[in-house]
């Protein structure tokens, strides 16, 4: 009896050596002046980047040639008077970007065994970790390039040759045997026509053209244009109206810049309010307050839904733990972007910062 005894806990032992050791894990944090060897798998925790996108529209009017006759030959008496550069702030929107916090990564090791880490690529998948061996989008600071437009003209529209042909009457004094006399003599020269008269003519132009479309628009000629052809001569008509209109009223274009600002929020839950930059009407973006400018600001607010997480006793970030890792869950967080006293855009956005640090339990195939 004693034999067989020994012979059936010889045989537990040999089969208890067999299964070999159970399957242990550690996960640690690593910090910027950390020496410990980083022989293991690295990940991280996920912070939120704002990625803000706002454009500037520049409005740049070229007073016409003939400005100053605009009320006398075509009636409009608000004619720029001046050249001039007006700015404005055109749609501006927000973006949430998730990347590895460069203050949050931690070293998973294998302390004994062949551990399977499937809970850690399911929290990867879910944006609770930042699987860093994964290839990720780089966000840097981006700069839309705007295409400005070169110098403005005023084509020549005149149907007319500048200059003109005048006859004077000119008289010539001819010494007879006793008297002097007086001889008509037509002498013909050229004139350059004023600009008050270019102006006239450029709005004569414009009434006739006006004349024009209408009485094909009624239908008043024998012949007619159709369809497609009728559609482009009409067209044309328009294009040379507003070409000729311009000579009083001037020219406008617009140029548009696309401005981008990145901010990462800090992990307090404190009301942060940051100024991205100045704005003035008329003289655009400052990097300086001005008396007309006003600051374009983004205001962060923590709604701290997570703050039951943060006192339930989780392991704290700085301390290592074995056969589970960190993740961290996101808070929500009411966003506002204003200019001056004017809201823009007001929303509610989730930032990890804000949220909690805990630990799961992880299913190793013991």
């Amino acid at each position: 009896m004693k034999r067989i005894g020994l012979h059936v806990v010889f045989t537990l032992l040999v089969l208890g050596s067999c299964t070999g050791p159970l399957n242990m894990i550690s996960t640690v944090p690593v910090g910027l002046n950390d020496t410990v060897s980083l022989n293991g798998y690295t990940y991280a925790l996920p912070h939120t980047v704002l990625k803000i996108e706002a454009e500037i529209v520049t409005t740049r009017t070229i007073r016409g040639p003939f400005y100053r006759f605009a009320d006398k030959y075509m009636g409009i008496r608000k004619a720029p008077q001046q050249s001039s550069v007006a700015f404005d702030l055109g749609k501006i929107q927000v973006r949430t970007l998730t990347e590895a916090d460069p203050e949050s990564y931690y070293l998973i090791r294998t302390l004994s065994g062949n551990p399977e880490l499937s809970d850690f690529i399911r929290l990867s998948n879910e944006g609770l970790i930042v699987d860093v061996s994964m290839r990720r989008k780089m966000h840097g600071s981006d700069y839309m390039p705007v295409d400005v437009p070169g110098p403005m003209y005023y084509k020549d529209l005149s149907v007319h040759s500048n200059v003109v042909m005048s006859s004077d009457t000119l008289y010539k004094t001819i010494l007879t045997d006793s008297t002097f006399i007086k001889v008509p003599v037509l002498k013909d020269q050229l004139i350059v026509r004023t600009i008050d008269e270019k102006a006239r003519e450029a709005a004569d132009l414009v009434f006739k053209l006006r004349k024009r479309r209408f009485h094909m628009i009624s239908a008043n000629y024998d012949f007619m244009p159709e369809g497609d052809a009728m559609e482009h001569v009409l067209r044309e008509l328009d294009e040379l109206e507003k070409d000729y209109l311009s000579l009083f009223i001037g020219k406008q274009y617009e140029q548009v810049e696309t401005l981008t600002y990145y901010y990462t929020p800090g992990g307090g839950t404190d009301d942060a309010t940051i100024t991205l930059f100045e704005f003035s009407r008329r003289d655009g973006v400052l990097s300086d307050p001005a008396a007309d400018s006003k600051p374009v600001t983004l205001t962060l607010v923590a709604e701290n839904k997570t703050r039951v997480l943060k006192n339930a006793g989780m392991p704290l970030r700085g301390k290592s733990i074995n056969n589970a890792i960190f993740y961290r869950v996101p808070d929500m967080a009411r966003m506002e972007l204003d200019y001056g006293a004017k809201k823009l855009i007001t929303d509610r956005i989730p930032v990890y910062q804000f949220g909690a640090i805990l630990s799961l339990p992880l299913k190793l195939n013991e």
